[in-house]
């Protein structure tokens, strides 16, 4: 699925509060547990904001081969 997932930043990790002390994913947003139902239109928005400027760079950079198709 992933052959060449250096494209690929994660926007968000959950349960923190459990999780191994040397594992990092580099998310901008972090939470402990779940985050507050509350919170998820806010997150969502910032997500396809980012989430556009950052495919539009990764296709940029990306070789051809990982554009998609074969």
């Amino acid at each position: 699925m992933f052959e060449d997932c250096a494209w690929f930043a994660p926007f968000l990790e959950t349960c923190t509060a459990t999780k191994l002390p040397w594992a990092h994913t580099g998310a901008p947003r972090s939470f402990e547990a779940f985050p507050p139902v509350e919170a998820f239109d806010a997150l969502l928005a910032e997500y396809r904001t980012g989430a556009r400027r950052g495919y539009e760079r990764a296709a940029a950079v990306a070789p051809r081969s990982t554009r998609g198709g074969r």
